[in-house]
């Protein structure tokens, strides 16, 4: 995963956002949002992290970070 790595931890396991579509693979069986939160609640955690700060440190050592070509950002 490389430099996302601390990204997708902090979203993933800090916010509890959970990979979206997990209620497909069972047919939607207790209804629909009865196990995942919707996209919109989700987006909501992650935004809220970023306005409130707690998102803050992760994000500037994602891109403070050297990289091996010398660049924080690489080329699009």
């Amino acid at each position: 995963m490389g430099k996302t790595k601390s990204m997708y931890e902090f979203i993933r396991v800090q916010l509890g956002v959970s990979m979206h579509g997990s209620e497909n693979l069972n047919g939607f069986e207790g209804g629909l949002h009865s196990t995942q939160m919707s996209i919109g609640q989700n987006i909501t955690k992650i935004y809220e992290a970023i306005r409130d700060g707690d998102m803050q440190g992760v994000l500037a050592d994602l891109v403070a970070s050297p990289r091996e070509n010398g660049f924080a950002f690489s080329k699009l």
